[in-house]
């Protein structure tokens, strides 16, 4: 399994650096639903306490570190930020761009932002899967969107945990 730059990923239907899955009730892309103009959602349909306290990591390393990102979410530092996210095999020219997207665009930080402050308090959490060792797959509830399931993966990387590219 060779590396992959974040935007080879991107140009082949992958993910790039930053982008978490998002999907609606019954896995329907979120992409899917705004093409679709379905700008109304049951909220009737959705389970009560969407963001309400959901579980945490039983890791402290990790949880160490997600109390980092959302600590640097607050204080607005995007670049460290950016440097201490990404996957240890992603290349400087792609973290540098992750870096700079968010920084020319505010609503794309600000949600990075509102996500990484709610996965670390575990409010809007629905899941975690994966050992919470050496992975954890978070699922949570989309901030401002709570009817929109999002999942982001962590890996541990010689014990630095870092978010899956």
């Amino acid at each position: 399994m060779g590396k992959k730059r974040a935007g080879d990923r991107a140009a082949k239907g992958g993910s790039s650096l930053g982008d978490t899955k998002a999907s609606g009730r019954g896995g329907t892309n979120v992409d899917a639903l705004a093409e679709a103009g379905r700008d109304q959602i049951d909220q009737q349909a959705l389970p009560p306490g969407r963001l309400e306290q959901g579980p945490r990591t039983i890791n402290p390393a990790l949880q160490a570190k997600l109390d980092y990102w959302a600590s640097l979410c607050e204080q607005h530092k995007i670049a460290e930020f950016a440097v201490s996210f990404v996957a240890p095999d992603v290349s400087p020219e792609d973290v540098e761009a992750f870096s700079t997207g968010m920084q020319t665009d505010p609503v794309r930080w600000q949600q990075m932002a509102a996500e990484m402050q709610l996965i670390a308090l575990g409010v809007g959490v629905t899941k975690i899967f994966g050992d919470q060792q050496t992975s954890a797959e978070y699922h949570f509830c989309m901030p401002g969107h709570e009817f929109i399931e999002r999942q982001v993966v962590f890996r541990c990387y010689n014990g630095d945990w870092r978010a899956e590219g």
